[in-house]
């Protein structure tokens, strides 16, 4: 969410630079893509939750946690640094 945030920042460069534009297109089609498989195992993994029996609704809570923790961390792992 952080880069798609950064990518919507009006860049001057991006609007006059086709290269720029045109790469800045594919890494948001990428991400976008990377995002739509994020959304899919979560929903699996909520499907495969619920469909359980005896699963309680504070393990539930604490696996997405987890989960929410390792997303986090690996989307801010691909921010550049400055």
């Amino acid at each position: 969410m952080t880069q798609i945030k950064r990518a919507s920042d009006f860049q001057t460069e991006i609007l006059e630079d086709n290269n720029l534009r045109n790469e800045e297109i594919q890494r948001l089609q990428t991400l976008e893509t990377t995002c739509m498989n994020l959304l899919n195992q979560a929903n699996e993994t909520i499907s495969d939750l619920c469909s359980k029996e005896g699963v309680s609704f504070e393990k539930y809570e604490n696996l997405m946690k987890e989960v929410w923790l390792m997303k986090h961390t690996e989307v801010n792992m691909d921010l550049p640094k400055q």
